[in-house]
């Protein structure tokens, strides 16, 4: 907004590339950041669930030994 501003006031003559140009980068800032952060979420679930594939018996779905030893220790 203030590069756009100041756009206008100094060089008029290129105010509308400068906005068509923030505004083109500004929606593309916004869809690959929101991208990324579905990415992001997705990445911690996965290793969220693997870690609880990890700790768990798959049979029962109780703990294994190995987390029964951590919790103890």
């Amino acid at each position: 907004m203030i590069h756009s501003l100041l756009a206008y006031v100094f060089k008029r003559s290129l105010f509308f590339y400068d906005v068509v140009n923030a505004l083109g980068f500004s929606i593309l800032g916004y869809f690959f950041g929101t991208i990324m952060i579905g990415l992001r979420v997705r990445s911690f679930e996965d290793r969220r669930l693997l870690v609880i594939k990890g700790q768990t018996d798959a049979l029962t779905g109780l703990y294994n030994r190995c987390k029964l030893f951590e919790t103890l220790a």
